[in-house]
Formats: C-alpha cells, sequence, structure tokens
C-alpha cells in the first residue's frame, strides 16, 4: 500500500517537474523536468487509519544522458510498523523510458468488508505482510502520447487480526499480473499542474496459474482514469477527475478495487469501499495566497459494485478543504493537509503534493 507521506527538507533537487516546452526529440524534455543532485529529508505524515508516520528519505536526479531519477522513501509507526517505497525512472536519448516501483511493508489493513455499504463500526485491522514490484517500458509516440507495457507482482502474507493472533480472514498469495497502458499526457507540469489534460488507459490480465492460492480463478481488469486542469484565473485553478474500472472474473483480494483513504475519497478511511468494479469523481478548486500557500477546496463522490454491476447502490460523498505548503527552495513541491468529512467518517491527511 501506497502511503501518503510529506519529506521536509530540500526535496526540489531531484523532483520530476514537468515543463510545456516542446522540442524535436520525443525525450529531450525530460531534462527539464529533473533536477540534478540529490537530496536527503526526513518524513513526517499522518492518515487515519495509520496515525503518525516518520523516517526518512533519499532523492537523486541526473539530467545528463541517460537521464534518470528515483527515490528512496523508509518509514514507520510508533507502533512497529514499517514500510520501504523504492521508484526509479530512466529514458534513453529518443523516446523509451523504463520505471520500477517497489512497495514493501507490515502496515495494518483497515478492513470493513465488501461492497459499497460497510459499516465503520465494524472495521479492523488485518495483520499482514504485502510486498508489491511493478516493472514499466514506455515508449513515446510525441510528447504527449506514450504506449506501455507493465506487470504488477503483489505478494500478500496474512499473521492474523489486531488483537487476534491466530485469526485469519483471506490467507497467503503470490500472484502477478501483466498488462499495456495507452497514457495522454501535456500537463503543462506535473506535479504543480495549473493547465492541461491527463488520460490514461490501462488493461491487464492476471492467469490463475500463476497464483499460489487455492481456488484462485483468471481475471481481467480495465481501468481509466481521465484529468483536467484549467486556470480561470490567474489565482485560481480549478481541477477534475474522473475515474472507472471493471473487472472480470476473480481478481481475489489483492487486485480488487478499493476506495478511501487520503488521494480518492477524503474523509473514509483507506479501503473503505471494495469491488471488482468502480468510479470516482473528484473536484478541487486551487485557490493561490501566496508562492508557497495555497488554499483548496474539494468534493468526490465514488462507489464500487462487490461483483456485478447491479451491486452498485449510489455514490457516497465527501468534501473537505485543505492547505498546501510549498517546500523550499523553489516550492515546487508541496506538503498537502487535507480535512475530509464523508456521511459517517471523516479524516485528516498529512502527506506529499496532491491527491491527482
Amino acid at each position: 500500500m501506497r502511503m501518503g507521506c510529506i519529506a521536509l527538507g530540500l526535496l526540489s533537487n531531484a523532483l520530476f517537474a514537468a515543463t510545456a516546452k516542446v522540442d524535436p526529440v520525443p525525450n529531450s524534455d525530460v531534462a527539464h523536468r529533473i533536477n540534478e543532485g540529490y537530496s536527503v529529508s526526513p518524513i513526517v505524515g499522518y492518515d487515519p487509519a495509520f496515525g503518525v508516520l516518520f523516517g526518512g528519505a533519499l532523492f537523486r536526479g541526473v539530467t545528463q544522458p541517460p537521464l534518470s531519477n528515483g527515490s528512496l522513501l523508509a518509514y514507520g509507526t510508533f507502533k512497529g510498523r514499517l514500510g520501504v517505497e523504492l521508484r526509479y525512472k530512466a529514458w534513453d536519448q529518443v523516446r523509451s523510458f523504463v520505471s520500477l516501483d517497489w512497495v514493501s511493508g507490515n502496515f495494518y489493513e483497515p478492513y470493513s468488508g465488501e461492497g459499497d455499504r460497510t459499516n465503520p463500526a465494524n472495521e479492523i485491522n488485518l495483520d499482514s505482510f504485502r510486498s508489491s514490484l511493478i516493472p514499466y517500458f514506455g515508449y513515446r509516440i510525441d510528447h504527449a502520447l506514450t504506449l506501455g507495457l507493465y506487470s504488477q507482482v503483489r505478494y500478500r502474507s496474512e499473521n492474523g487480526i489486531e488483537n487476534r493472533p491466530g485469526a485469519r480472514m483471506f490467507g497467503s498469495e503470490f500472484r502477478p499480473a501483466f498488462g499495456a497502458s495507452i497514457v495522454y499526457d501535456n500537463r503543462d507540469n506535473q506535479i504543480h499542474t495549473r493547465r492541461g489534460v491527463y488520460l490514461a488507459l490501462n488493461g491487464d490480465f492476471g492467469p490463475a496459474a500463476l497464483s499460489t492460492q487455492e481456488g484462485a480463478a483468471n481475471f481481467t481488469r480495465l481501468d481509466s482514469d481521465l484529468r483536467f486542469f484549467t486556470p480561470p484565473l490567474k489565482w485560481l485553478v480549478l481541477a477534475a477527475q474522473v475515474r472507472a474500472g471493471t473487472s472480470g472474473g476473480d481478481p481475489g483480494f489483492q487486485f480488487r478495487y478499493a476506495l478511501g483513504g487520503h488521494d480518492t475519497i477524503r474523509g473514509l478511511h483507506n479501503n473503505r469501499l471494495r469491488g471488482n468494479s468502480y468510479y470516482l469523481g473528484q473536484f478541487e478548486a486551487r485557490f493561490t495566497l501566496s508562492r508557497w500557500l495555497r488554499l483548496v477546496g474539494f468534493a468526490a463522490a465514488g462507489d464500487t459494485a462487490d461483483r456485478q454491476l447491479s451491486d452498485f447502490h449510489g455514490p457516497v460523498f465527501a468534501k473537505g478543504a485543505g492547505l498546501r505548503i510549498g517546500l523550499p527552495p523553489d516550492f515546487v513541491a508541496n506538503a498537502r493537509l487535507d480535512f475530509g468529512f464523508a456521511n459517517d467518517q471523516s479524516g485528516f491527511y498529512l502527506n506529499f503534493n496532491e491527491a491527482f
């Protein structure tokens, strides 16, 4: 599970910042998105499902061919939960790039049940160790359009339920999936976006023969993510996101869709709504107060269908407000403080950069 974190310190030496500059060679604009050098920063974060997070981060950017950037984050809680995230991306001098994302940790998994009508009073914490690895190969048709091939390799070992040693819900499983993507991205900046469109279409397949769980079945998934940004005024950016996905077969516990947490329906706890299909809409109004401070109002609506599309019962709504505090020296990266409210839950989130 990807944890929302805030890295405090000189982060901008290696942050991936996009630019609208267009050059003849598709990858020649990438150097403008990477700042050369190292940076080391402490991490402080908060999530209502996990509490206070702390740790450290290392960032590295290389602007001379071959271009690359990467980050390594290690964090934990006062209760002994630990997590590690490694991300690396490298470009050739023409059109292609490769990336590798690895996330591993033993944080509790909040679990309220399946479907869209779960009760927060029934929430339990699953004690498990999880690790995911996503290698990706991308080929840039031009500066906006990219074709990609990827795999998702997930491992989960369930140790029990908090305060109920020995109890099991879903067991353990190793399982890979393989997919392809089409991405259109003409945003002016991938961290602090003011205008542009982002569209990603993904399809993947998980063969049962490669799963270690007894009774596993094949599954396919189709997923889309559309984002739109426009600045009607110099000090205001309107941002919207629409996401939807559906599954065929049985994706099992690890590959089911989940909503809730710091980047989807803020106000609901992580993993609150689960299902084989989902839809999500989010809207934000981002007001610039100064170079380093912005005020954000947001609203979200989404739903999951447990098994069939007929299992949708209507959207769950959430709303809230937050602050974006620019991090020195160039204020490209942001600390994100959000207060979200749903009808039966609320949450405070201290994270890093935008939700979308």
